[in-house]
């Protein structure tokens, strides 16, 4: 029962997430809220690079960030743009979205999705991808900024060149709903029957918007108590977040 209530006080303020509801919902960034990550070459073993990405602003379907990237040339910034319903950047070459995901979404769910782009800045080789994907169900997924419920997305296909290459693409991805993103995610890429490139990438850091960070602690605060059983004290700080709510309303 404590549970449960827990749940649903928390579901009422955490946007995109709520076990009551059928379908996962298009997750509301915040400006503000930082997705940090790190990329990782499973060849080597070692991190190619990482990111540090800011939310601007959003605007409907898609939010701007401003990316700040570490690789071994050196830090870059850019502004970029983030495809809310897809959890994937804005790649205008691209003949279609990077369909990573597919809000509204729910465990079960199938799409098929592809695209095409020139292979390279001044490339005439366009690449093409078709894949299959999948909501194949929920994972406890620990990154280094922690441990995630995460949504597992599979998707499998083929990518192939207009210059007659073709192989396997596998790709997961773990989506979760307490930072409005994707938490890690793993290409495989095969190549004369042999994989070629295998990449992951994972969330390092993750910093609420300023609204959002006394919610988070209220979550922390509310599931200690509920992993140590301690009812009492749930009790306690089940009606002092009552209140907050009522407070957070009024304000409103």
């Amino acid at each position: 029962m404590k549970e449960t209530l827990l749940v649903f006080l928390f579901g009422m303020f955490w946007a995109g997430y709520s076990v009551a509801q059928e379908k996962l919902q298009q997750p509301v960034l915040r400006p503000g809220m930082v997705h940090s990550y790190e990329y990782i070459d499973l060849w080597k073993n070692e991190v190619t690079r990482t990111t540090g990405e800011t939310v601007l602003s959003v605007d409907g379907k898609q939010a701007s960030l401003e990316v700040v990237e570490s690789r071994a040339g050196g830090n870059f910034m850019r502004r970029d743009r983030l495809d809310l319903l897809h959890l994937t950047m804005v790649r205008p070459r691209r003949s279609g979205p990077h369909q990573a995901i597919r809000f509204p979404i729910a465990i079960g769910d199938t799409w098929r999705w592809g695209f095409s782009v020139p292979y390279g800045q001044n490339s005439t080789v366009i690449l093409t991808w078709d894949l299959s994907a999948k909501f194949v169900g929920w994972e406890d997924v620990t990154v280094p900024a922690g441990t995630f419920r995460s949504a597992k997305i599979e998707h499998i296909g083929h990518w192939r060149t207009s210059d007659g290459g073709e192989d396997r693409l596998i790709i997961e991805y773990w989506y979760a709903p307490d930072v409005g993103r994707f938490i890690k995610g793993r290409e495989i890429h095969y190549r004369w029957r042999k994989i070629d490139i295998q990449e992951e990438f994972r969330l390092t850091k993750f910093q609420p918007a300023q609204e959002d960070a006394g919610r988070l602690q209220w979550k922390e605060k509310l599931e200690a108590a509920i992993k140590a059983k301690d009812w009492e004290l749930l009790d306690k700080l089940t009606e002092e977040y009552a209140l907050e709510i009522e407070r957070e309303k009024q304000k409103k």
